[in-house]
């Protein structure tokens, strides 16, 4: 009867474990991947104009919190950036981007694929900045030109338990032609992304079980006060690249700042497309639910987790960190040099304020009739109160000269025209007033333009300030580059635009009617891009 007993005992475990065995074996793995993109160095949360009592959103000592805890609970886990970090408040223009990627080795990513903005400080800091990474900076189609030496890591293979996670980085061509200023890039070479990847992706693929693609390419964010309300871009590029490019997994993209609430599928391919609103607002969650022994992927979840800065509490070493480097360039930020008396906001569709008020910087300190600067250029509001030379940086901060040049009325109608079409936002001007109306064909919606209260004669000549970027047909302004007598005014975008406010102290911009919209219909058709 023992023995009996034993037996049956014996088989009962044995079966209880064979079953349990059976079904671990089967039982489905799973891979987190959180990811951002342009960041643009936004440490601290921005109000959320887009929300109902405009809470305050964003942050990456919050965001820090989100990805300690997503790597607490789940258990395969990587953080990815495409690209972008730099640039923004004046905290990384100042210390040449050496904060932010202080803060994104706490934080602990994976890998990046670099943006245009990357470049700002010129390919040299790039260099720097890539050397102080604790983690693989990427750009497959990035050389050093008329060679085949790359500029910097094409790919990468990282592991989560047995899962092996390929990572191939680009930045556009078309989107470092069109916004990265060419001097601070001079001895670099741009390939096209396709080409490129159909090179890579077939040499990864074969020793990879999920391949992702951080892509910086397509069209420029629309710079706007209502950073998530707008009308967004369409991914146009990405979906190219993503439908061409057979054996991409995931596509994390950057530059539009175009927020995927729900992971795009291309059909042509099955790749999952993402991305965020950027400025640190959102932490993307993708969750891929993989065959325990194909390591394919079974299903997907994506999901854009709102950083809200009342509900998550900022990390206290990231939050210790950011105060350490903003106490570094507080002497120059904190300098009060003006006050206003109501917000001097952006609408990337129209005249502006703060366009306004860069475009008048621009023109008293070059002494020209006119000046025009872009829209996409101007990358923060001025709160009502006192205006600090932190404000200003973060505003403009890039380091371009204005340059002074003579122009024909007909290359004026023509940079008009541009800024009319929407493609790059609407041309912010001084000294110049138009009439446009946006139910017009692109290239025939000025209606009317003035030169200093004048009707603008297309034979005429006239003087213009603006960047040594615009000047050089950054933005799609192609027409400038073919102006006649460039030359130095002597001071630079930011020192402009400071030494006016010093000197007219209160700055007011009540009235907008230099750019007069008719007919505007919806802006999604006109503002979208590609």
């Amino acid at each position: 009867m023992r023995r009996t007993f034993l037996i049956r005992t014996f088989i009962l475990v044995f079966t209880c474990v064979l079953a349990s065995s059976f079904l671990y074996a089967k039982e489905a793995t799973s891979l987190t991947t959180l990811y951002t993109n342009d960041l643009h160095a936004q440490f601290r949360p921005i109000p959320a104009s887009w929300l109902k009592g405009k809470p305050q959103i964003g942050g990456f000592a919050r965001l820090t919190t989100l990805i300690k805890q997503t790597r607490a609970h789940d258990k395969n886990v990587i953080l990815l950036s495409a690209g972008d970090v730099m640039t923004g408040p004046p905290v990384s223009r100042l210390t040449k981007g050496k904060a932010i990627f202080d803060m994104l080795n706490l934080m602990k990513y994976d890998a990046m694929c670099l943006g245009n903005h990357e470049f700002d400080q010129g390919w040299e800091n790039t260099v720097k900045r890539i050397y102080q990474a604790d983690f693989p900076v990427l750009a497959a189609n990035i050389f050093h030109k008329g060679t085949d030496i790359p500029f910097a890591l094409p790919c990468v293979i990282l592991r989560r338990g047995k899962i092996r996670i390929g990572i191939i980085g680009i930045l556009g061509r078309h989107a470092a032609l069109e916004t990265i200023n060419k001097q601070l890039v001079t001895p670099l070479e741009f390939r096209d992304q396709i080409a490129v990847l159909q090179e890579w992706v077939p040499k990864i693929r074969p020793y990879v079980d999920i391949l992702i693609l951080l892509a910086h390419e397509g069209k420029a964010g629309m710079q706007s006060a209502n950073a998530e309300g707008d009308p967004q871009r369409k991914l146009t590029k990405d979906i190219q690249v993503a439908s061409t490019v057979p054996g991409i997994d995931v596509l994390i993209t950057g530059h539009a700042h175009r927020g995927v609430e729900t992971p795009i599928v291309v059909p042509e391919t099955g790749t999952l497309l993402v991305s965020t609103y950027g400025l640190s607002t959102r932490l993307g969650r993708l969750l891929l639910t993989l065959d325990p022994e194909t390591h394919k992927i079974i299903s997907h979840k994506g999901v854009l987790i709102p950083v809200l800065a009342n509900r998550i509490a900022p990390d206290k070493e990231a939050e210790t960190r950011i105060e350490r480097w903003e106490h570094k360039v507080q002497a120059i930020t904190d300098e009060v040099i003006g006050t206003t008396d109501m917000a001097l906001l952006r609408d990337y569709y129209r005249e502006f304020s703060v366009g306004d008020l860069v475009a008048d910087a621009y023109r008293k300190a070059a002494g020209t009739e006119i000046s025009m600067t872009n829209a996409g250029g101007l990358r923060a509001d001025i709160p009502q109160g006192p205006i600090t030379v932190g404000q200003i940086l973060a505003v403009y901060p890039f380091e371009n000269p204005v340059l002074r040049m003579s122009v024909t009325g007909k290359q004026l109608l023509q940079m008009l025209e541009h800024g009319a079409s929407l493609e790059y936002g609407m041309a912010q001007i001084s000294g110049l007033s138009c009439t446009v109306d946006l139910s017009r064909p692109v290239g025939h919606r000025v209606v009317s333009a003035f030169v200093m209260g004048k009707p603008l004669k297309r034979d005429q000549t006239y003087t213009l300030a603006t960047s040594d970027y615009l000047a050089d047909g950054g933005d799609g302004y192609t027409m400038l580059k073919k102006c006649r007598k460039v030359e130095p005014s002597g001071a630079f975008c930011t020192e402009a635009i400071i030494q006016f406010i010093r000197k007219y102290r209160h700055i007011r911009y009540k009235e907008l009617d230099r750019v007069r919209v008719l007919k505007a219909p919806s802006l999604v058709a006109h503002g979208s891009g590609k």
